[in-house]
């Protein structure tokens, strides 16, 4: 996290008591948490292309509805079962996956391509955490 930080510094050329929200917007990078999410988002896009590597595919469940509902179209991951190690289980890309995905608007969710998602996900990243 501080990596990044320090980067924005450099690259802006501002001081070290600087305060770097402002640097990060100016540069239009992400925050490391907005961009964490962003990585999980997009493996988790491409779960539903099935372009995912197997062994991390295989650990992401795709949510079906039994019966004729309206959210039956939208793609959805299905929630986890509770970690076994209460330490780091909550951590791992089985349980944090669904929680970013299912998180995200449909809209988002239901774009046609890769590039197209990358590029909408960053904006709606970037606009809910600047405002």
């Amino acid at each position: 996290m501080l990596v990044s930080y320090n980067c924005a510094r450099v690259v802006t050329r501002k001081r070290m008591r600087d305060h770097v929200t402002p640097l990060l917007r100016d540069l239009h990078w992400l925050p490391v948490t907005s961009r964490c999410r962003y990585k999980i988002a997009t493996l988790a896009y491409r779960h539903f292309e099935k372009t995912l590597p197997k062994y991390l595919g295989d650990t992401l469940v795709t949510r079906n509805c039994p019966r004729e509902v309206r959210s039956k179209s939208t793609k959805r991951l299905e929630p986890p079962k509770k970690p076994k190690l209460k330490s780091v289980g909550g951590r791992s890309f089985s349980q944090i996956t669904p929680m970013v995905w299912n998180s995200l608007p449909a809209d988002l969710k239901a774009l046609p391509s890769l590039p197209i998602f990358k590029a909408r996900l960053k904006t709606y990243l970037f606009t809910e955490y600047f405002g």
